[in-house]
Formats: structure tokens, sequence, C-alpha cells
């Protein structure tokens, strides 16, 4: 089921190129790409999670997988020819690219699924012909019975007692008109040397050759982030990857000119009446400039960001969970005062109510990166703006199914500088931004999901 088909929106000849594109997954992968425990569930993740990775032999496939299976049909191959031309151009790279692996598979095998794939596209060619007569003479199937569960309106929102509150209302606003990315990725390996992790990640912390924590990393086209190790090293789940900074005003405003995506609702902490504010990520009621973090962003809007950000790099993004969190902010430096390592209520402008010394000067947010990094040389975990967390606050899962609340974690701008950071979690309704919560990503490290990643030079 397409993402339009489970929205109720009108359907093309596209919505079976989707279809296809789910086909191709299944026989590179040998699993489906989205898994619910019924169809309702199975219709959402279809519109609301991002499009899977495949795994380090069948990368080569990635970019067709992702033009096949765009959530926005504009996105999508526009018919029958072009998704046949980006098999053929696949195909043509099968003799000419080196093995990934060690046993690669018979390239008379590899061949022999572009065939049965281009077949297929050719057959639904015909397929979507007779469709397109049929639909001319026959009414639409009503989708919208799943279109409505889809969209179904969240239960009203509790105004946070110490923290902004979130449930578990659709992205009924997700989609986004990026331009597509090409068919086929045929572009050359880097000329920048880069580091080889087709193995998972080593954690090392005497040799050279493996990622040592803090190690800085990037994407192409993403952001920069900083390797944390787990507590077992030498593993394919040796660790991950966290953003350095957190997502600015100017990155998010990206985000939007690409996604025209809209702005939430958003809120002071502790004001009900500031719900009739109109606040915005834009204007949220204090100057801020495009290296400020973003806030006045809901849970939705993040997540809605971080699926953007893995269409955009073809990598693995994700928000962190609260464990994620906590391993990263851990990593403070002994004896370093709150006040040296983020932006807190203590450099507001009455120091003169503060006993530890904190005049930095902003009442508000300041720009990323401005004060200490930690240890892992991540900025901005202890003050500025909390951050929104990947999981569901415990105990909110409804009946249905349904998360009811979305947390966050970490202090922000209005918090005292003798607050625990690490102590410091809130929950919100999810389709609810708050002038002091933001985003900041996390980037998935395995041996399934291992897109070249270039260290950063300074």
């Amino acid at each position: 089921m397409s993402p339009e088909q489970a929205r109720g929106s009108p359907l093309d000849g596209r919505a079976d190129l989707y279809s296809l594109g789910v086909v191709t997954y299944e026989l590179l992968s040998g699993d489906l790409p989205f898994h619910g425990p019924d169809t309702l569930a199975m219709a959402l993740a279809h519109v609301e999670q991002p499009i899977p990775r495949l795994s380090l032999p069948r990368r080569r496939w990635q970019a067709f997988i992702d033009k096949a299976m765009a959530k926005n049909p504009a996105e999508r191959f526009q018919n029958a020819e072009q998704m046949a031309a980006a098999l053929e151009a696949i195909g043509a790279t099968i003799h000419r690219q080196p093995p990934l692996v060690a046993q690669p598979r018979p390239e008379a095998m590899r061949r022999s699924l572009v065939s049965i794939i281009a077949g297929a596209v050719v057959v639904l060619g015909i397929a979507m012909f007779g469709a397109a007569i049929f639909r001319s003479r026959n009414p639409m199937p009503d989708s919208r019975g799943v279109a409505a569960a889809a969209s179904a309106a969240t239960p009203a929102s509790n105004e946070p007692t110490s923290k902004p509150a979130v449930d578990n209302a659709t992205i009924a606003n997700g989609t986004d008109a990026a331009a597509a990315a090409p068919a086929v990725d045929t572009t050359p390996a880097q000329a920048e040397p880069s580091k080889d992790l087709s193995q998972g990640p080593v954690v090392s912390d005497t040799d050279g050759n493996g990622l040592v924590a803090g190690t800085v990393l990037r994407d192409r086209d993403g952001p920069e982030l900083v390797f944390v190790p787990l507590e077992r090293a030498g593993t394919a789940q040796g660790g991950f990857a966290l953003a350095r900074y957190e997502v600015t005003r100017g990155e998010y405003a990206a985000f939007v000119s690409a996604t025209g995506r809209s702005a939430s609702q958003c809120r002071e902490p502790l004001q009900p009446l500031s719900r009739w504010k109109k606040l915005s990520w834009r204007h949220p009621g204090f100057a801020q400039g495009d290296q400020h973090p973003v806030v006045c962003v809901s849970w939705l809007d993040a997540n809605a960001y971080v699926q953007w950000l893995s269409r955009r790099t073809h990598a693995d993004y994700a928000l962190p969970t609260r464990t994620e969190w906590l391993r990263a902010a851990r990593a403070v430096p002994k004896g370093e005062k709150s006040c040296a390592q983020g932006n807190l209520a203590g450099h507001s402008a009455l120091p003169f109510l503060r006993g530890d010394g904190c005049k930095a000067g902003f009442s508000h947010t300041a720009p990323v990166g401005h004060f200490k990094a930690n240890a892992l040389g991540a900025y901005d975990l202890v003050g500025n703006v909390s951050e929104w967390m990947r999981g569901c606050k415990a105990g909110a899962i409804d009946k249905s199914g349904r998360c009811r609340k979305r947390e966050f974690s970490g202090t922000s701008w209005r918090d005292d500088a003798d607050a625990n950071n690490l102590d410091a979690v809130g929950d919100a309704d999810s389709d609810v931004g708050y002038t002091t919560v933001g985003i900041r990503v996390l980037r998935r490290i395995s041996t399934d999901n291992m897109p070249a990643l270039e260290p950063v030079v300074k």
C-alpha cells in the first residue's frame, strides 16, 4: 500500500511503481520493508517510517529503492520507462564494479535479478495502461477508512507541569517535495581517504585503525558527527555517531524549503496563555540567528527532519534514545562547572541572582558550539535547548498501541546552572513545539548501513 493510498489520496500509476519498489526490496533483502501487528499499523508504517537501508552487498540498489519507494509521488519514477532505464543502468554497472564482500553472489545470478525486475516493469507498464482505462470508467475504491484512522484526532493535550508533553498523532504533513535523487548512484569512490567500516566499527583507544571515542565523522551532505562507543567494543553494534551540534535554525529552514512543511503550534513552558501568542520556529518570541538551535518544533517535526536527512544522505539517521543520549551526555570533563558546559539560566541578565558566576550574556538561546565541547567533542548537551528523544514515555502507550507522550532530555536555557542535566527529562504532545526544546540527530552505524564516512578536516 503506497503512502497516498493509506491517506486516502487520489491514486495513479506511481502507486503501482511504489508497490514494485516494495517487491524489489523484498527480492534484494529477503524481508518486508516494514512490519506491523495489523493492517492499520502497516499502513501507518508506509506513511511514517523512513525507507529502509539495504545491506552492504546490495548498496548499489539503494538509490533505486529510495526513488521507487519515495513517500511523495512526485519524487518517484514517473512511469515504467524511467524505472526500466534505471534497472538497465544498474545492470550495466554489475560487470565493471568490484565485489563489495569476500563471497559475492555469482554475476549470472545478479544479472538474472535485474532481468526479473526489468520484466516485471514491462508487465507493470502494460498493467498500468489497462488500469488507467479501468479507472477512467470506474469509481476509485473508497480508502478513506484507513486514511481516517491514519489521521485520527489525538486526545486533548495536558499542559506540562514542569516540562512540556506528546500523543502519537500521525505525520499528516510528513512528505516533502525535495528534488528526486538520481535513479542510480554511480558516483566513483571519493578521492579523500575515508575510514573502512565495512566490517563494522572497531572501538580502540590505542591503534589508529579503529574508531576511537570522539572521532569526528561526516556523511556527504550530512552534519558533523562524533563516534560514541558502547560498553562492548569490537562488535557490529560497537557504537553510534551523534551530531556534534543541535540542529540550527538555518538547517531547519533548508528542510522546510525543501519539503514545504508547515510550522507546528508552539508554547512556552508553564505559560498556558502562550498558546494564543502564535509562536513558531520562525517567530519564537525572542531573537535568533541561523546558527542558533531551532526551537518551537514538535516531535513530529523532528521525526520528519531525520527522515528527510536519511533520504538526503542515503544514511540511517534517527532521533537518539534516552539511553543513547545519556551515554554521550555523561562525557563531562571532571571538575567542569555547569556554567562552562552550556547556555543555562545562570547566564541570564540577572547575574546577582546566581552564585556560580555564569555571565555569558544570553537571556535565551545561544549560537550552537559557543560553549565548551564535552569529552567526546559534542557541544550543548548541557543547556541551550532540551532535545527530543526517539522513544515513547514509559507507560504512555494506550490500548490501541498509540504513544500518548514523547520524551525530551537535557537542560535548556531556562534551567538553573545547578540543575542535574542527566536527570532532566520531560514529555510533550507530539504535535506541539516549545521554546525550550530542539533537535539533535543520531546516525546508526552497522555492517548493514555503512555508506562512506569522511573524517572532518579542521
